[in-house]
Order: structure tokens, then sequence, then C-alpha cells
């Protein structure tokens, strides 16, 4: 029992981990695009980066 707790917890822990890691590379990849059009404002990525989901 103790092991698929621990088991569950890890699998839950790597999913967050990867969704942080995509939300981050996306934010980045918008902030680093030669139009300024695409760029996301300053104030939604202050947001996003704060916003616990």
């Amino acid at each position: 029992m103790v092991r698929f707790i621990l088991c569950s917890r890890w699998t839950v822990d790597i999913g967050i981990s990867l969704y942080w890691d995509w939300r981050y590379t996306r934010i980045g990849k918008e902030l680093h695009s030669a139009n300024p059009a695409l760029h996301p404002k300053k104030a939604d990525v202050i947001r996003l980066l704060w916003q616990r989901d």
C-alpha cells in the first residue's frame, strides 16, 4: 500500500513538473518572438508566473 501511494505521488509530481516546463517554454517562445505583436503583455506574463493551478 505504501509503495502504491509513493508511486502515485511520484507520478503526480512528474506530471505537474512536465506541465510547468511546457508552460514556461511556451511563454519563453512568445517573448523571444521577433514579431512584437506576438509578445504577451507584461501584466499577462506576471499574472501567469504568479498564478497557481
